[in-house]
């Protein structure tokens, strides 16, 4: 179906504030945060009704409570209930505490579901799945209930709600500003977007509620929590990626991996300004160390590379070949010790980060966790990638450490 015309046809304006390019585009999973009146409940709406005229399909609204996933409900029923060729005689469509539920006369059905009643999200595969307020709903929901709905039909999912923190939201927000997810879309809007919004209201809420409420509820910032190892890493970025100059020595970082997880070079300057950076998986050893062959003679400089387990042969190969490498071998006081230097180099900004998006999500979402034993663990939640952190780390370490690194940690020969 053409969306333009859809959209003339239902007689209904997306605002340019961001509602018309998430609308138009066709990625699977649309994930936006947006601040209050931004318009999340009348698109998602919007989203699907383009469904109501298919045949045969299968659509939920959830939010964290009944009364929340009748927000977006009650929109799709404003616009059904006048229409009763669509649902009459055969049809349904009732909007009462008890259902929500709209049937056509071709067999196209929307739910309106709460996520605090995880077995109401037990049913058959659905085509279209809009979640509002996710942010508020417990991620074993999506992972356990939610997501699995969508897999036979293959269906898609809208994903709007104002940020709350750091949780499984924003996760799946930073997923969708990596090109590693290319079925994923990730937007975030303020409340300021809107057009329909009259500027002295955002500015009196921004003048009488708390500074961090109206960053959450009206920027729709993600605010860090007392979780991210991290801090106020969009400080650092600058325009930084270039060319080497004769003459010039750099620190490289390599974390190696080879199918599910990703190879990662990084490459500072000696003024700490990220020049170079690659990211890659699924390639043969064999043209991983030509990879980092070619970026070492481009970037002359230290290595360093994670020797741990698969790195270990090929940092004795890069050694022979002559390179200036030092191996990093990972033990959880080796890593902490790693991951605190990069920690304290972000804090004192001694390096600075060209936006890449792979890099600043991972930098991000890094976090600390306790075990069930009360130990302290750093990394990336479950689910994702720290590859990018550790090759930064690495490199972070050899321009901190200047040319020397503790002989406990590195390793200039076999054993």
């Amino acid at each position: 179906m053409n969306k333009e015309l859809f959209l003339k046809d239902i007689g209904f304006v997306p605002h340019e504030g961001g509602q018309k390019e998430a609308f138009m585009s066709d990625a699977r999973f649309k994930i936006l945060c947006n601040g209050r009146r931004w318009g999340k409940s009348l698109y998602a709406a919007v989203e699907a009704i383009n469904y109501l005229f298919r045949e045969n399909k299968r659509i939920w609204v959830v939010g964290p409570t009944y009364d929340l996933s009748r927000k977006v409900f009650r929109e799709i029923y404003r616009y059904v209930r006048p229409r009763r060729k669509i649902w009459h005689p055969d049809g349904h469509c009732s909007d009462s505490k008890s259902e929500m539920r709209i049937l056509t006369n071709w067999g196209t059905e929307i739910l309106g579901k709460s996520a605090d009643n995880p077995d109401s999200l037990i049913g058959e595969g659905l085509d279209l799945l809009i979640i509002d307020e996710a942010a508020r709903i417990k991620e074993v929901i999506w992972d356990e209930n939610l997501r699995p709905t969508l897999t036979d039909r293959q269906g898609k999912a809208i994903i709007i709600s104002t940020p709350k923190g750091r949780n499984w939201f924003y996760h799946l927000w930073t997923r969708g500003k990596d090109p590693q997810f290319p079925l994923y879309r990730s937007w975030r809007h303020p409340t300021s977007d809107n057009p329909h919004i009259a500027p002295e209201e955002i500015e009196e809420a921004r003048m009488t509620l708390p500074d961090r409420a109206f960053r959450q509820e009206y920027l729709a910032e993600f605010l860090e929590d007392t979780g991210g190892v991290f801090r106020n890493v969009r400080r650092l970025i600058r325009k930084t990626l270039r060319e080497s100059l004769k003459g010039e020595s750099f620190h490289i970082g390599v974390d190696l991996a080879k199918y599910m997880d990703f190879t990662v070079i990084t490459v500072l300057d000696r003024k700490g300004d990220l020049v170079y950076f690659d990211r890659f998986n699924k390639i043969d050893w064999n043209l991983q160390k030509e990879r980092i062959r070619f970026i070492s003679k481009k970037y002359p400089g230290k290595i360093v590379l994670d020797s741990t387990g698969v790195g270990d042969p090929i940092y004795d190969e890069l050694r022979k070949d002559g390179l200036n490498v030092e191996g990093y071998r990972f033990t959880s006081p080796s890593k902490e010790q790693l991951i605190n230097n990069l920690s304290m180099v972000i804090e004192q900004e001694l390096v600075h980060l060209d936006d890449i998006p792979e890099l600043i999500n991972e930098l991000e979402i890094f976090e600390y966790q306790i075990t069930p034993s009360r130990n302290l663990k750093m990394s990336a939640p479950e689910g994702y990638h720290d590859d990018c952190v550790i090759s930064l780390a690495l490199a972070a370490w050899s321009y901190h450490a200047g040319n020397s690194l503790p002989a406990f940690y590195s390793r200039s020969d076999k054993y």
